[in-house]
């Protein structure tokens, strides 16, 4: 009787802790059952067109596209920096913040692997140079002035 309920109670907390966490261990290795947190069951995410990209890239400006998401904090401490910049540059410079939730086809297509990844092309659309991590505003600014 008690290796029974000793069972049921191990077969209960493994319930409780994949319900929370998402993933248990299995000899060892840690499996997990979601592909993504959004995406419970296992069904492929949807894809955003990149076609609004591909418009702003083509208006003759330079451009930074940051890709990062709301649950990420650097992406969060960029947005007042980028809301910012694209005051101050309006009319010179294209800022995008792009969250890869929806358009996770960007994310895919730029070999995108960590959050904040910044973007900056040049005036023909051409990408110019590419950003892993936070970058202030400084930073920034240093990277338009290159050519």
């Amino acid at each position: 009787m008690a290796k029974v309920m000793n069972k049921n109670l191990i077969i209960a907390l493994i319930v409780v802790f994949v319900i929370i966490g998402g993933s248990f261990a299995v000899n060892g290795v840690i499996t997990s059952i979601f592909t993504h947190p959004a995406n419970a069951m296992g069904e492929k995410p949807e894809t955003t067109e990149s076609q609004p990209l591909a418009e702003y890239l083509n208006q003759g400006l330079p451009a930074i596209v940051k890709l990062g998401a709301d649950w990420c904090p650097p992406c969060r401490q960029m947005k007042p920096i980028l809301k910012e910049l694209a005051k101050e540059l309006k009319g010179k410079v294209i800022v995008l913040d792009l969250d890869i939730e929806k358009h996770r086809d960007l994310a895919e297509q730029y070999g995108i692997s960590s959050i904040p990844t910044t973007l900056f092309y040049n005036s023909k659309g051409k990408l110019k140079k590419k950003v892993v991590g936070f970058i202030g505003k400084d930073q920034i600014l240093n990277i338009l002035k290159t050519p």
